[in-house]
């Protein structure tokens, strides 16, 4: 039409079905790319609120108290037998059994209550 009223132009109408099963293909990738963008942002802005509360700490910080942990309980057990090494000579098999759980026990406790400290002393040093 040559008077400006419009009409059809290259490219203008329906596509066709070969081109609308390539963008749909597209399309939905598109949509799981950003829904999966979209759940990973918010378990960050989980994590992020979670720590803000202190109810999360750093994995450096849980490996040195764990590692901290570990080295008090094995100082505390391998101290058992240097203790307990004549105190246990002629003793029948019962006491000597008995003794040692004794020991095991206060030492596992008292490790135990090492440990707490620290943990403690080292939340009050985040909080702060």
């Amino acid at each position: 039409m040559a008077d400006g009223q419009g009409g059809n132009r290259p490219g203008s109408g329906r596509k066709s079905a070969a081109t609308e099963d390539a963008t749909a293909g597209a399309h939905i990738l598109y949509t799981k790319s950003r829904a999966k963008r979209q759940a990973h942002l918010a378990k960050m802005a989980e994590m992020d609120e979670r720590e803000r509360k202190g109810e999360l700490i750093p994995k450096t910080l849980h490996l040195s108290l764990a590692d901290r942990s570990a080295r008090i309980v094995r100082a505390r057990m391998e101290n058992i037998p240097s203790r307990l090494a004549s105190a246990l000579v002629g003793l029948d098999d019962k006491e000597i059994e008995r003794i040692l759980r004794d020991e095991i026990r206060a030492a596992l406790n008292d490790a135990s209550a090492e440990v707490k400290n620290d943990e403690d002393s080292e939340h009050e040093e985040i909080s702060n």
